[in-house]
């Protein structure tokens, strides 16, 4: 059996966004990849991203949280209260598949999406299995990072001093409380299957036999 791929639409309450979601026949989890920069389509990292998952047997489902209108507008990138609005709209079509019924959630949020993705895993009673933040703007969080007691990498690129003292600065606060938490910093671009490789070691620990 193959892969099933869905291009879909949702009503947000505030227009219609668009995604493409992709279960491997074997999958057990579906990763949710958001950016709060896009609005076109999928970007070159996303798609390598997305292949890298669909070689590992993990679904994924790559979501533009913004119109192509709002993706030039920096006030509407810079929103992370919009944002978090879109994870919400998101959570509630997720949670109205059937085909989705059996499988696991996992998050990979990457720029202005990182905050949002936060705060929404903080107040969500079913919370995902695990969370990756891909040059992560935290300094847009609003309040303390906490809540995140499952599985959390912060990866970023070395280039960028200023994502990378964020992003590191993340980690120190969650590696006091949980050995839970990883940190990557790469030089170049993030490589797909660096962030594919976490999940999927994250997932099988998680279905080990001691796992409950």
């Amino acid at each position: 059996m193959g892969t099933t791929v869905r291009e879909v639409a949702f009503s947000t309450g505030e227009g219609s966004l668009r995604g493409e979601l992709r279960v491997p026949a074997r999958a057990e989890t579906v990763v949710v990849i958001l950016s709060g920069e896009c609005g076109a389509g999928q970007t070159p990292q996303e798609s390598a991203l997305e292949r890298e998952f669909t070689d590992r047997g993990i679904g994924t489902f790559v979501v533009d949280l913004l119109t192509a209108r709002e993706a030039s507008e920096r006030e509407s990138r810079l929103d992370i209260e919009l944002l978090g609005r879109r994870i919400d709209s998101l959570h509630n079509w997720l949670g109205r598949q059937a085909m989705l019924d059996t499988l696991d959630i996992a998050v990979c949020a990457a720029d202005t999406a990182a905050p949002a993705a936060i705060q929404y895993v903080d107040s969500a009673s079913s919370k995902p299995v695990a969370v990756a933040f891909w040059n992560g703007r935290l300094d847009l969080l609003d309040g303390e990072l906490s809540g995140l007691e499952i599985p959390v990498l912060f990866a970023c690129t070395e280039q960028n001093s200023f994502l990378t003292q964020l992003n590191q600065t993340a980690y120190d606060s969650r590696a006091v409380d949980s050995k839970r938490a990883e940190f990557l910093a790469v030089a170049g671009r993030i490589d797909g299957g660096q962030i594919a490789t976490w999940f999927e070691r994250q997932l099988t620990a998680d279905r080990s036999p001691q796992h409950v």
